[in-house]
């Protein structure tokens, strides 16, 4: 007796089973009667129920066939996110389904992270590490044959008696080829770490302009030093933010650690109540402030400023966070919103805004008490903290030099290091 092969055995049971439970009847004709001949096979109503389920699985097979003709590429990233004394997150997004391999070396040691299945877009936290030192990594994303890779490098957190570099800019949105060159001058000076304060795309809603106005232009530095956001109103508050980054909760505001200072990121988009002494972020901000003594500096960042000499200032910042720093008195407050640079004091807190990063720029047009200095063109804010010490500049595009101040750590907050070399700008009490 002939014998049917187990594995054919299971396939046909299998494959009998499956029609069967459609109610399909297998090799029935129907006769055209009215014409008394045989025409051509007719399917009855299951039949033709299996033959469109038939065709639309050929129909999605061919489409997975097209899309994996398409080349795996990244889409997004390698990007970084929250980084500490021991580990930083890394994400991407593919073109297509797929595994991801992170390889870190050292200076003596290689590190390798991958993913738990495949998949479009990835979220990794790699750790393992020393603090404040520098590591080189490679990302893989393999799918079947396909393999692509991409490099960067990151600086975990300093400790507290190292020294360190971070740049500040914001208001990246609506010129992507002004970004770009904006992201081209800060790249030349390799900061350990990168804060923008807020708006970095036109519509927060709309996922092209993330890639267009933040991923795209960004690309180079995004991939090697971590990069924060102070959310801006022109996010929206869309659940692409929370989608894409990878910050400490609950992400729209949140805190962390980096070398003798403390970093506090405020989201500024108030709305029926803002920011009044009852809200859940006021009550934060203020234990984050009360908590920050031990730290040599307070730096805080929101999206929204309290002064202007190119806008009107925030009349809740004003009324409600102004008396908080008055109290506190953070080192520096860094803010977006108006696209302008802009520097100046009171009440013990220093005030920028660093809004040219990329947007068109908004013209100086009154003169504002606090604020000090301001200009209209596009830059960013270069922070070199050793110590005590800190190295500020103003810097625009083309290697251009705006302002550059020399600061120390007074008993009452920053003070002009006359002891530094350089020029500070101002030597009054009011200002840096």
């Amino acid at each position: 007796m002939h014998r049917i092969p187990k594995t054919r055995k299971l396939f046909a049971s299998i494959y009998f089973a499956t029609l069967l439970a459609a109610g399909t009847m297998i090799g029935v004709y129907s006769s055209n009667d009215a014409a008394g001949t045989i025409g051509a096979p007719a399917l009855s109503k299951s039949q033709a129920e299996i033959s469109a389920a038939v065709t639309k699985v050929s129909t999605a097979k061919k489409a997975d066939r097209k899309m994996n003709k398409d080349p795996l590429t990244f889409v997004k990233g390698p990007y970084l996110g929250h980084v500490d004394a021991e580990s930083v997150m890394v994400s991407v997004e593919l073109s297509k389904e797929a595994n991801a391999l992170v390889t870190v070396k050292g200076e003596n040691r290689e590190w390798t992270f991958q993913s738990d299945e495949a998949k479009k877009f990835h979220e990794m936290r790699l750790y393992g590490f020393t603090p404040g030192e520098r590591y080189a990594f490679q990302y893989s994303a393999t799918q079947g044959s396909e393999t692509i890779s991409d490099n960067g490098g990151f600086r975990t957190a300093p400790t507290r008696d190292q020294s360190y570099r971070f740049a500040v800019y914001g208001d990246t949105r609506s010129n992507p080829a002004k970004h770009r060159q904006v992201c081209d001058e800060i790249a030349k000076f390799e900061p350990d770490m990168i804060v923008n304060v807020g708006d970095v795309c036109v519509n927060g809603d709309v996922a092209e302009g993330w890639q267009l106005e933040h991923f795209d232009p960004a690309r180079e530095i995004l991939k090697n030093a971590p990069y924060y956001i102070s959310i801006g109103n022109h996010e929206r508050n869309s659940h692409y933010y929370y989608d894409y980054m990878a910050y400490p909760d609950p992400e729209n505001y949140y805190a962390f650690t980096y070398g003798n200072a403390r970093f506090i990121v405020v989201d500024s988009n108030y709305d029926a109540e803002p920011f009044s002494p009852a809200n859940r972020q006021f009550l934060w901000l203020r234990d984050q402030l009360e908590s920050s003594v031990d730290n040599d500096f307070v730096f805080v960042f929101f999206h929204h400023p309290p002064f202007s000499e190119a806008g009107s200032g925030e009349f809740a910042v004003r009324g409600f966070l102004v008396p908080l720093f008055k109290r506190y008195k953070p080192d520096i407050v860094f803010n977006g919103h108006v696209h302008s640079y802009e520097r100046g004091y009171a009440d013990g807190v220093y005030y920028v805004i660093t809004g040219g990063g990329g947007s068109g720029l908004s013209a100086v047009t009154r003169d504002v008490q606090e604020i000090t200095v301001s200009g209209s063109f596009h830059h960013f804010v270069l922070m070199d903290v050793d110590g005590e010490k800190i190295h500020y500049q103003c810097r625009g595009l083309d290697d251009q030099l705006f302002e550059e101040l020399y600061l120390k750590k007074g008993e009452d907050g920053l003070i002009p290091d006359e002891d530094a070399e350089g020029e500070t700008q101002d030597e009054g009490g009011d200002d840096f």
